[in-house]
């Protein structure tokens, strides 16, 4: 046990995303992940209060057909599926793609002490997940029943063990898929696995989101429901509802008995599985196949350095698993089934109804100009909010790590580095708003809206996803981290988060100053769409500019 404290202890130290220039003592640091999450709740936390001020808002309306259940059930299913879909990514990147794993596994250390203190770090990072997916709802029903002391305890520890028996799962499915299938230890294979199992897991959201309007009893009663198909895979999440229905200690003492023996199961297979898939992990795989000579001479062709690095970011960005954790997941999968909820669940239909759907209001509105101009900017915050959630050109400089000296060395110019990093990122950020905005922008015009709406739509947000991407690497730049031991520390931020935020206020204002024109000058859409594309082509060549400039004089003082 005093192994396992002080391996954790070292771990969460050296993980804690310290500055590589900085001159203060390792100990200093401990605390710095657990900042940069209270920094992203802290955010979010407006949001997260506004759905439990509206779940409690229900209760009463469930109240009275006694299906005030449906609050808890719906939150203990959101929170076991955040976690299925993020688990098995994290497992892999923290077990088997963590830059210390070749000294641990020649340390003195038993595999349950590595796996143990390994699994809490991950446990860890599945919280932000249940303080976003079940903590809200879980949080309404308390609200709106008025309970005491009591519940509130309940309610805390079972949102603990929540998290715990989905990680088991991955846990044990990536340690048997990393023994028997000895030819994907490599980072680019695994890549491509956690893609695949993200995906096919993400299925199970879409399926539950497509009854998830909160605004509508029958569809509440239908998500709510669904939890027995989960019960089939998580039998013991029935005696984490009992506990926080009932206010009973009894079901939540079988609860945390049940998660323990899974626990324990978890550790036994760790001593036979984890070594034999740990030992041989490779950075990448090498096919061995000979170039033919039209493909010999392409690769020998000359390449402009801008192009040629760009291409090398890409590929850094796809053969890490830490990217589809923050990128895929949270930027791609999870964004488009809020999407499609919006636009699946209408509610009565009736577009005058708070519970209308996104499609529906449209529709009511397609004849009016003004609901184009809506739409447009609709369109526009979605592209650039999802970009600035999008961690991977905000890392760009603290993903280098200890290899950051090559930046030093190569023939490119910082410049042109800089330039080269947010080309070669900045797509990872922008699909995921590209891909939702594109679906609601279909829908629209199938009820009527002229395409110039979204043509205009890409044309504004195209300079202001630059200019976020810009941003986003100037503060990488100005607090990078680049002393980690493992790639999901490298994008785990709160300056990143920041970067993100600026940029967006910064594109938020340029909106606004388009709104104005049109409400004060009484301009139509396309006068107003062409003043916004002005200025965010103007902020865009200034902020790319003036962090190119400081970017040069940063790196040449970074070692």
């Amino acid at each position: 046990m005093n192994n396992y404290f002080t391996l954790l202890k070292i771990l969460m130290i050296c993980g804690s995303n310290q500055n590589n220039n900085s001159r203060r003592k390792v100990g200093n640091g401990k605390f710095g992940g657990v900042f940069s999450y209270l920094i992203i709740l802290a955010a979010f936390a407006p949001m997260i209060s506004g759905i439990a001020v509206s779940a409690a808002g229900m209760y009463a309306v469930l109240a009275e057909d006694g299906q005030q259940g449906a609050l808890i059930s719906m939150g203990i299913s959101y929170g076991l599926i955040a976690t299925l879909v993020s688990g098995f990514t994290t497992v892999i990147v923290y077990f088997y793609t963590s830059s210390d794993l070749q000294n641990l596994l020649a340390l003195p250390l038993t595999p349950s002490v590595i796996v143990a203190a390994k699994f809490t770090l991950c446990l860890l990072q599945e919280y932000l997940y249940i303080a976003f997916s079940a903590a809200p709802l879980i949080i309404g029903f308390g609200l709106g029943a008025g309970a005491g002391v009591p519940y509130w305890i309940i309610m805390v520890l079972v949102l603990l063990l929540l998290p715990v028996t989905p990680l088991v799962y991955g846990g044990i499915l990536a340690m048997l898929i990393m023994k028997f299938f000895k030819k994907i230890r490599n980072k680019n294979t695994l890549t491509v696995i956690c893609f695949s199992v993200s995906i096919v897991l993400s299925l199970v959201i879409i399926f539950m989101q497509q009854s998830s309007n909160t605004q509508n009893l029958a569809a509440m009663q239908t998500a709510a429901s669904k939890l027995g198909a989960l019960l089939v895979i998580f039998p013991n999440i029935q005696f984490a509802e009992n506990a926080l229905l009932g206010t009973d200690f009894v079901q939540l003492l079988i609860f945390f008995a049940t998660v323990s023996a899974a626990v324990a199961i978890f550790l036994l297979a760790a001593k036979v599985l984890y070594f034999q898939g740990a030992i041989g992990m490779t950075e990448t795989s090498d096919a061995g196949r000979r170039l033919t000579e039209t493909e010999a001479e392409k690769r020998m062709e000359a390449v402009h350095p801008l192009k040629a690095y760009a291409a090398v970011e890409r590929k850094k960005i796809q053969r890490a698993p830490t990217v589809l954790l923050y990128g895929m997941l949270l930027d791609i999968i999870l964004p488009v089934t809020i999407i499609a909820s919006l636009l699946m669940n209408g509610g009565s239909g009736d577009p005058g109804e708070s519970g209308g759907s996104f499609t529906d209001l449209f529709t009511a509105n397609s004849g009016k100009p003004g609901s184009f101009i809506t739409v447009l900017f609709i369109f526009i915050g979605i592209l650039l909010a999802m970009t600035a959630g999008n961690y991977m050109t905000s890392s760009s400089i603290s993903r280098e790590g200890k290899e950051f000296y090559v930046m030093k060395t190569i023939p490119v110019s910082y410049t042109d580095q800089i330039r080269a990093k947010v080309r070669g990122t900045i797509i990872f950020g922008s699909i995921s708003g590209l891909i939702a905005a594109s679906w609601l922008a279909a829908v629209c015009i199938a009820n009527g809206m002229p395409p110039f709406v979204y043509i205009y739509a890409l044309a504004i947000a195209f300079p202001g996803v630059l200019t976020i991407g810009y941003i986003q690497i100037f503060f990488d730049l100005a607090f990078p981290k680049l002393i980690w031991e493992n790639e999901n520390a490298a994008v785990s931020g709160y300056h990143q988060f920041a970067g993100g935020l600026v940029g967006l206020l910064l594109t938020a204002v340029i909106l606004f100053a388009g709104f104005m024109v049109h409400l004060l000058l009484h301009a139509g859409i396309h006068l107003m769409a062409a003043f916004m594309l002005a200025l965010m082509c103007a902020a865009f060549f200034l902020v790319r500019k003036g962090v190119c400039i400081y970017g040069e004089k940063r790196i040449r003082e970074l070692s």
